[in-house]
C-alpha cells in the first residue's frame, strides 16, 4: 500500500493501485486584464462507485491559484 493517501483506503483495508481520475478547473480574468487569471482547481481521484477493483473510497484536494500569461 505505498503511496496511497490513509483517506483511500477503506475501512477493512482494501485499496487499489489504480483509480479514476478527474480534475475541474474554473478559470476567471478581469477584461481590463486578461493576462492575470484567478483560478480553482478540483483534484478527484477515486474507484468511480466500485467500477475500478471494487474500490468506493477516494480522496479530493481543493487548489486556488493565480496565473500570469506573459
Amino acid at each position: 500500500m505505498a503511496n496511497l493517501l490513509p483517506s483511500e483506503v477503506s475501512k477493512d483495508g482494501r485499496s487499489a493501485n489504480w483509480l479514476n481520475y478527474f480534475a475541474l478547473e474554473l478559470t476567471f480574468a478581469a477584461p481590463a486584464l486578461p493576462e492575470l487569471e484567478v483560478l480553482f482547481r478540483l483534484h478527484h481521484r477515486s474507484g468511480a462507485f466500485g467500477l475500478i477493483n471494487g474500490s468506493t473510497n477516494g480522496a479530493d484536494f481543493l487548489s486556488v491559484g493565480a496565473r500570469y500569461r506573459f
